[in-house]
């Protein structure tokens, strides 16, 4: 897929009858039902296809008063199908593609209770959607809490979102903006790792070893079997990559937080592709199945160029699965 590069603008990009993309700022349950419940609505009486992603509390609230009998509204539960924000761009490309006309979607990928590197990778998911979507008959709304979520957060939706709908209409976001789009997205730094880690040098040789290392290491800080299982799957697919096209040793690094078994492999080679594991490789595509099984398979995958040719990723899963 070809993702053309966004210029630098102030205005909404494609805001007209064929793409959109909004922030709705709620600041009750009933403001929240009132407004999204009157948007599927419209959809569905303009005969669109609409997909509701939000998390539980909030889906019981608008499944409750939301029926459709063509079977073209479906819900899912953002906290799960969006556990892991990377997974959430190819969501909305499948729904896309079954679609026979234009579509309808909200999604609330950012809710009270994720933690702040979670929110982060979510700020890069939304400010890739302009970009995947674009001259695609699709609306879409992404709801944000007001009362559960910090002034910073809600000034980082304002940033990446050309609307903001509210009880009283659309507005433009004067704050929007989207230089560097494709260029910038995997820069900054990621928290340095605890001095606890426990980490280990390898190379092309040596990829058996770190199945080892990374399965000894997630068993000993917690995760049980399945997602121990899944943890050494995700690893060796991104160590081998690094060791096989980028040509060199690498580093694998683990820890534990109490809430989190990390692993963070290091390496040559930079990420360019803003798209890497979101969406689903094609069967005939000869590569890009790494990034996207470590999603599948992860809570969270950090992904940061380090400015010096080389790159390092942050697979978390949490101890105690739900």
């Amino acid at each position: 897929m070809a993702h053309p590069a966004a210029a630098s603008r102030t205005v909404p990009p494609q805001y007209d009858d064929v793409y959109r993309h909004e922030v709705f700022l709620y600041g009750d349950e009933g403001e929240y039902v009132s407004v999204l419940s009157e948007f599927v609505q419209g959809g569905l009486a303009a005969g669109e296809s609409v997909l509701v992603a939000v998390p539980q509390d909030r889906l019981s609230a608008l499944r409750s008063i939301l029926s459709d009998t063509e079977g073209r509204l479906q819900f899912a539960d953002m906290s799960t199908v969006g556990n892991n924000p990377g997974r959430i761009i190819g969501m909305w490309h499948d729904f896309l593609d079954g679609c026979e006309g234009p579509a309808r979607g909200i999604g609330e990928s950012v809710f009270v209770g994720r933690d702040p590197d979670q929110i982060e990778e979510c700020r890069r998911h939304e400010r890739l959607l302009d970009v995947a979507f674009a001259g695609r008959p699709f609306q879409l709304v992404c709801p944000y809490d007001v009362a559960g979520l910090d002034d910073d957060v809600l000034d980082g939706a304002r940033a990446v979102h050309p609307v903001v709908l509210g009880a009283s209409g659309r507005t433009v976001s004067p704050t929007f903006h989207v230089d560097e789009l494709l260029t910038d997205l995997f820069q900054g730094s990621l928290a340095p790792p605890p001095a606890t880690r426990t980490e280990m040098e390898f190379g092309r040789q040596e990829l058996a070893a770190v199945r080892r290392f990374v399965g000894g290491q997630a068993v000993q800080l917690g995760l049980d079997g399945d997602a121990a299982a899944d943890m050494v799957l995700a690893a060796d697919e991104i160590a081998t990559n690094y060791v096989v096209h980028g040509g060199s040793r690498a580093v694998v690094r683990c820890w534990g937080d109490g809430e989190w078994f990390v692993c963070e492999i290091q390496g040559s080679g930079t990420i360019r592709d803003p798209f890497a594991g979101r969406i689903r490789p094609r069967a005939d595509q000869p590569g890009g199945r790494g990034l996207w099984l470590a999603d599948q398979l992860c809570d969270l995958v950090q992904i940061r160029n380090t400015g010096d040719a080389s790159s390092v990723i942050r697979l978390r899963v949490r101890l105690l699965r739900s």
